[in-house]
């Protein structure tokens, strides 16, 4: 298959798609039209540099569907939004009872597909419960979970205060989900090269994306430690075998708002 299309009536043929490969898929010679290395265009990692960095749009990789979008600076926060952005995300632990639609779940997840990978590999994957009953039978497995942790006097057991949050929730008193109408679980192949890293960078885009939204988020750190050992909910949330589930976001619309951004203590910093 080839691995890009060039327009030649837009390409200004001044090789930028080439020198910004990671992986010198493409040739260029001055004054020509990009060309396909035949020898290192196997390892393209469909990054998409060399549409991004294209001023003219005229190159396409035959891997997507849709062109480049194309962007200004003057397009973009200025750095006082963007820190205003990140430094006003809360965890959110109290949720309204209004769910949150499909559509804007996969955008979010939609956007966190641009989240840092590595080697571009872009592994994780999400089981989502996009409604509250879906998100208490997510709940109901955790409890299965903590009933037998409880009763083995489990390290876990000890370790998460599993007997009081089972207490809790058999009052009626949800500390697992926070009473969230959604849930977004990311797993991810153990045989990646950074599942891990690429997990939860992907679920930190998530949380921005989601309170650029108007929605809050929390890390459902529980439901994450039930996973490790109760396969009844791996199953139920369509996880793979080999794969790991690296964490958990409740999401939902925060019922409070916050209106200021508290302090923090600098940075700790060692210049060299």
């Amino acid at each position: 298959m080839t691995l890009f299309t060039i327009d030649e009536s837009l390409c200004a043929r001044d090789g930028l798609c080439a020198r910004e490969c990671p992986v010198s898929c493409i040739d260029w010679e001055k004054g020509g039209l990009p060309a396909e290395n035949e020898r290192t265009a196997s390892r393209c990692i469909d990054c998409g540099h060399c549409m991004a960095v294209c001023p003219k749009g005229a190159l396409q990789l035959t891997t997507f569907g849709n062109p480049a979008r194309a962007y200004s600076r003057k397009d973009l926060p200025s750095p006082e939004q963007a820190e205003l952005l990140l430094a006003s995300r809360r965890s959110v632990r109290e949720y309204r009872d209004d769910p949150v639609d499909r559509d804007t779940l996969t955008r979010l997840l939609d956007i966190s597909e641009y989240a840092p990978s590595g080697h571009n590999a872009r592994v994780v994957d999400w089981s989502v419960a996009d409604s509250r009953e879906k998100v208490e039978a997510v709940c109901e497995s955790v409890v299965e979970w903590m009933d037998i942790e409880v009763k083995a006097k489990s390290e876990k057991s000890r370790k998460y205060f599993l007997p009081g949050l089972l207490r809790a929730w058999r009052r009626g008193n949800d500390l697992i989900s926070r009473g969230a109408p959604a849930l977004a679980v990311c797993h991810a192949p153990d045989a990646g090269a950074t599942p891990l890293e690429d997990a939860v960078i992907a679920l930190t885009y998530l949380e921005l994306a989601a309170h650029s939204h108007g929605l809050g988020a929390c890390w459902g750190g529980l439901i994450n430690f039930a996973c490790e050992g109760h396969a009844p909910l791996r199953d139920m949330l369509g996880v793979p075998e080999g794969s790991t589930v690296h964490g958990v976001l409740m999401i939902g619309r925060p019922k409070v708002r916050y209106s200021a951004v508290p302090p923090r203590h600098p940075a700790g910093i060692h210049w060299l």
